[in-house]
């Protein structure tokens, strides 16, 4: 489960991945203890996720598995909505290169 990384997967697919492994560990005899099935989701985010890991390792006692993933898709549709801002940030350099263009195509 360790070697399990985000890298370019959803977070959907990713979790789903390390689920299945958990599932497929519980069906042959070997239950995953909580902590190391956390540990194995945490350990596999990129550096991007440092924020939401440094909140689920400070509270008290692991949170469930359900509040990790909700913690995990929150964070993963703010890293992409700001994404998405910035590609639609105008710049003043941009705006003056537009009236330059703008100005030269006569």
């Amino acid at each position: 489960m360790h070697a399990v990384k985000l890298e370019s997967k959803s977070m959907q697919d990713y979790l789903l991945k390390i689920n299945n492994y958990v599932d497929k560990l519980v069906g042959v005899g070997f239950p995953v203890r909580h902590e190391k099935h956390v540990v194995s989701i945490l350990e596999g985010l990129p550096s991007d996720y440092a924020r939401v890991v440094s909140v689920i390792e400070s509270k008290k006692g692991p949170p469930s598995i359900a509040e990790i993933e909700a913690l995990l898709y929150g964070h993963e549709i703010r890293l992409h909505r700001y994404e998405q801002e910035n590609q639609n940030l105008v710049t003043p350099s941009d705006r003056i290169l537009k009236v330059y263009v703008r100005r030269n195509k006569n």
